[in-house]
């Protein structure tokens, strides 16, 4: 219980707070940050995380797996590519992420689990403190 509340602490601070982000683009839109991450894990073995190779995009897989119109899917891809964010081949169904776009995942997902890790560190001091307590009574 104490570290969902400091988690949702956090992310309503950070939301106040939040730089614009490159993955705001799919963070933005239905589905689309389980879309990202689904085109994140379509990388070939042996490729780095965030992949640099080339990755799946499939715009009719993905409205189906995720119950979004296929022109929902193609906008949110074609919108990606008028930012720069990827290159995307239509007609192979595949894309590459721009380098930018890369470093802009790493940095959000680092950003992530420090912020997790902070929010079970201070849940644990808020327990430890009301365990203190009850224990003094």
């Amino acid at each position: 219980m104490a570290f969902m509340h400091r988690f949702g602490e956090s992310i309503v601070n950070g939301l106040k707070n939040r730089p614009q982000r490159s993955v705001t683009h799919f963070a933005d839109r239905n589905a689309g940050l389980v879309i990202l991450w689904d085109v994140l894990l379509s990388a070939k073995d042996g490729d780095t995380y965030p992949p640099r190779g080339l990755l799946k995009m499939s715009v009719t897989e993905m409205s189906q797996k995720y119950s979004v119109s296929r022109s929902h899917v193609f906008r949110l891809f074609c919108d990606a590519e008028k930012l720069e964010l990827l290159t995307r081949n239509g007609d192979e169904q595949t894309g590459k992420l721009a380098e930018s776009f890369v470093k802009d995942i790493e940095e959000f997902q680092a950003t992530i689990f420090m912020a997790t890790a902070s929010c079970c560190q201070r849940a644990f001091d808020s327990n430890s403190a009301a365990m203190a307590h009850i224990a003094a009574d």
